[in-house]
């Protein structure tokens, strides 16, 4: 916040964000550069600690999600350089993409201590259910930090203000359409779990321990 938001030194934070891959190796044989600085050093001492109890499926879907994240940094920060604002179908997009719940939702793995099988990770069920999490938590934050954001810290990332100017329209109005939005995407998540899970099971040949890890997975979430 201080050292490249503020500053909005935005090759300096490209090049410090790059440098954080470096940290996530997907197979322990790859070793790191040596921490330069508190961040490197915790996130290398994390991954060492926790990536590998995981398959290297799910660490290649982590690291992405973690690159999107950090993604997600650059993207807000060019925005406030040039004084834009997103449109909402851009805004959700990116959100979604490049926000912190996709990347929550790889850890809910790690903290259930399941695992989605890779066959089904990338289909479209499984994505649905994703994506839907990462709206819902992206747009709830939206509503409660709007003023913190928007007002003390100048970000133009939030979709209360997103709609308020794209509409036109007063806060309160655009508040209770991201609100609206929130419950309909909340809805689409329940629809899927109950609806497309149990064809989606017999589809791939999800065998019966499976069968159990993944709705403990779409509890977690």
């Amino acid at each position: 916040l201080e050292i490249y938001k503020r500053t909005q030194d935005i090759a300096g934070a490209k090049a410090y964000l790059l440098r954080l891959r470096a940290f996530m190796p997907i197979f322990p044989t790859e070793a790191p550069p040596a921490p330069t600085n508190p961040v490197e050093r915790g996130l290398s001492n994390l991954w060492f600690r926790t990536a590998f109890t995981k398959s290297p499926e799910w660490r290649m879907r982590f690291a992405e999600s973690t690159k999107h994240l950090m993604d997600e940094s650059t993207w807000e920060l060019i925005n406030i350089n040039q004084n834009r604002i997103a449109n909402p179908i851009e805004y959700i997009e990116m959100r979604r993409k490049v926000g912190g719940a996709p990347w929550s939702a790889d850890l809910i793995e790690h903290a259930v201590f399941v695992e989605v099988p890779a066959r089904i990770a990338a289909t479209r069920p499984m994505q649905v259910l994703k994506a839907t999490f990462s709206d819902v938590g992206h747009l709830c934050n939206d509503l409660f930090s709007y003023q913190r954001e928007v007002e003390d810290e100048g970000e133009n990332s939030n979709c209360v203000l997103v709609l308020e100017k794209f509409l036109n329209v007063n806060p309160q109005e655009a508040a209770n359409v991201t609100n609206d939005l929130r419950t309909s995407r909340l809805h689409q998540f329940e629809n899927t779990a109950i609806t497309d899970l149990p064809l989606l099971f017999a589809e791939y040949g999800i065998d019966p321990v499976e069968q159990v890890n993944v709705p403990l997975y779409i509890k977690g979430l």
